[in-house]
């Protein structure tokens, strides 16, 4: 990951936001959970730009059984951060996923991502969160 652009912001803002990173970061696509914003958030993106390439995801499966694939890939060494991403590796040190506490945003956008570039497009199906800012080498 080379970035997290996560916070609470208004749905302009963070469409806003969306658009930036995807041109910033040299990005082929916007990977979005949208269990609980629909349409909306594909929408809201495609208003700042209307062609830009939103791929939509439901999670459809418990968070730790959806993260287990790309929890493999740290393993392997295989994904790595760019610089300090504190509030991400915050999130990825100290939550448990069998405390029933809520499920956290940051590490959520990331086994999104993580799933969509390097397991492939038909696996990140399976998993949850979102994220603009990262980018196949």
């Amino acid at each position: 990951m080379v970035a997290d652009h996560s916070g609470r912001y208004t749905p302009n803002e963070w469409a806003t936001i969306v658009v930036d990173c995807f041109d910033a970061y040299g990005a082929d696509c916007v990977v979005c959970e949208v269990n609980n914003g629909g349409d909306l958030v594909t929408s809201n993106i495609q208003t700042k730009r209307r062609n830009l390439p939103v791929r939509a995801i439901r999670a459809s499966r418990g968070k730790r059984v959806r993260a287990e694939p790309v929890a493999a890939l740290d393993e392997q060494k295989r994904v790595h951060h760019v610089g300090v991403l504190a509030q991400l590796e915050d999130q990825m040190t100290t939550w448990d996923a069998s405390s029933g506490a809520p499920s956290p945003d940051r590490m959520d956008a990331r086994v999104w991502a993580l799933t969509e570039l390097m397991l492939g497009g038909n696996e990140a199906a399976e998993y949850e969160g979102f994220t603009p800012v990262l980018r196949r080498e």
